[in-house]
């Protein structure tokens, strides 16, 4: 299924500083790739973000809100750190994530993605 996810990206590790050598979840998507690699980079940290369902949601324990696991459609991620590309990894599972179903709704029709093949 098309759907829009709400990406908010983490605080990192190194409270904003730049560490390169303390690992985190520094991902920032970016709308084109001179964006993510010049300084300052400029990218989108929170923002309704195009993804397609990979697993149906999964209830969790009693009083949990059920999850569901998708993968992100938009391919230009950057390290607001390091500039890293996340397509300079080989691992498939590197645009997969699993959020709560509050932050996910049905697609838009303003996105005009590309198809692009699949890991």
């Amino acid at each position: 299924d098309a759907v829009e996810v709400f990406y908010r990206m983490p605080f990192s590790e190194d409270n904003g500083h730049e560490r390169i050598e303390l690992a985190g979840d520094r991902w920032m998507l970016c709308p084109t790739p001179t964006l993510g690699t010049n300084r300052p980079r400029i990218g989108w940290t929170e923002r309704w973000l195009p993804a397609t369902v990979t697993e149906a949601p999964m209830v969790g324990c009693v009083g949990q809100e059920p999850t569901i696991q998708f993968r992100w459609e938009l391919r230009q991620w950057y390290d607001w750190a390091s500039g890293d590309h996340i397509e300079v990894t080989n691992d498939p599972k590197a645009l997969i994530e699993v959020v709560q179903v509050s932050r996910v709704r049905p697609r838009s029709s303003c996105w005009n993605i590309p198809h692009t093949p699949s890991w």
